[in-house]
């Protein structure tokens, strides 16, 4: 049998090519592997909603299939979380982008009121009984979760963030749908959907807490302007 000798170089091109035949297919080389894809589509028409036209075009940005955004949810993580193993800071932010997926709506903008509710703190409890990263009450978490079908055990699984995740954005969708404004839903994801109506009826908009939530996610697009040049404005 004839003996073949490759130098170092040809055996790591051989191992890079054999390894990209072998992973599935939704990774991209230049975003982290295993971890989902955002749906750009809805991510920016999600965008539109909340910023001006002038802040869209200045902040909100798309580059085909190159990964930042989910790189940036996954960095997110990990500083909020640097004691974790990298399997649940993934399954954490594959939770936030499915779910996000699925109620078409901007992993970014839920980030941003992770952000605002609990300070991407897991374990902290609110003073109206609100648990975890989506500061969620027991009561409203049973609720959605009756009317999505999904089981709910009680209180303590508020402080597992996939749960925390999962929930708080259903019922985030939920709010979406009744108010179709966004102003008015992230409103009354703060401080519920009665009060919100009865501020729209004294002809007053509510504001405070949209505002505050605006101000981290336009700071999380600011920081991917910043982190990534020549990037490719989106705007149609």
């Amino acid at each position: 049998m004839k003996t073949i000798y490759l130098d170092s170089l040809k055996v790591a091109k051989l191992s890079f090519i054999a390894a990209a035949i072998m992973l599935p297919g939704f990774v991209h080389y230049s975003r982290k592997p295993n971890l989902t894809r955002v749906d750009h589509v809805e991510r920016l028409q999600y965008a539109k909603q909340v910023f001006s036209e002038k802040e869209y075009v200045d902040f909100v940005f798309e580059r085909s299939d190159s990964g930042e955004v989910e790189n940036y949810i996954i960095a997110r993580f990990e500083k909020a979380f640097p004691n974790e193993s990298s399997s649940l800071i993934y399954a954490w932010a594959n939770t936030l982008i499915n779910e996000s997926n699925r109620a078409k709506m901007d992993p970014l903008f839920v980030m941003a009121i992770i952000e605002q509710e609990s300070r991407f703190n897991s374990k902290v409890v609110g003073g109206h009984g609100e648990i975890g990263l989506m500061q969620l009450r027991p009561r409203t978490a049973a609720w959605i979760a009756k009317k999505a079908g999904i089981r709910f055990k009680g209180r303590d699984q508020l402080f597992n963030p996939d749960v925390n995740i999962k929930l708080g954005i259903l019922y985030l969708a939920y709010l979406n749908r009744k108010f179709d404004n966004v102003r008015h839903s992230t409103s009354a994801y703060n401080m519920g959907p009665r009060n919100v109506k009865r501020v729209i009826a004294s002809q007053r908009q509510p504001a405070i807490y949209h505002d505050k939530v605006y101000q981290h996610y336009r700071r999380f697009y600011a920081d991917l302007k910043l982190e990534k040049t020549g990037l490719v404005v989106a705007y149609q």
